[in-house]
């Protein structure tokens, strides 16, 4: 897998939605978005850039309840062009180290658990399976199982 040289990762900016809609969530209107990167208070969205333009994102959302020690990493999207070059595992450690600057203990997220790609890859970041959810989520009119999954910052 050849790393990509010129990768930087940054949070999202306003100015940022038309590119994440063409390139990430072409199914989204620009509003949508624009409104998404707005009303993100309890959410960090971070970007992947390469020649300034967007080939990466993913959601950091924080749990807003008193002493949480918890944060859920979602909406992980690499460019299909961009794919097996570390993009997400780059843009994966870059959500652990805001987590954990942010007192965050416990990062987690949920996949799908036919995603026979994604799922090596966040164990080989340190992520282990902790249950599964049937029926956690619904594509094209069928319903499909999510592999939660953790992982401990810190260690």
């Amino acid at each position: 897998m050849a790393e990509l040289q010129d990768l930087s990762l940054r949070e999202v900016e306003l100015q940022d939605a038309a590119q994440i809609r063409r390139n990430i969530f072409p199914n989204k209107t620009l509003r949508q978005i624009e409104n998404r990167i707005k009303n993100s208070e309890h959410e960090r969205r971070i970007v992947a850039l390469s020649n300034n333009e967007i080939i990466g994102y993913a959601v950091l959302a924080f749990r807003t309840v008193p002493h949480a020690h918890t944060a859920l990493l979602h909406s992980l999207f690499v460019r299909d062009d961009f794919r097996n070059k570390g993009i997400g595992s780059r843009i994966i450690e870059h959500a652990e180290k805001i987590a954990f600057q942010n007192g965050i203990e416990i990062l987690l997220l949920e996949v799908s658990a036919e995603n026979r790609n994604a799922i090596p890859l966040y164990k080989k970041l340190g992520f282990e399976e902790y249950g599964l959810l049937r029926n956690g989520y619904k594509k094209d009119g069928k319903y499909k199982d999510l592999a939660l999954m953790k992982k401990v910052l810190g260690k």
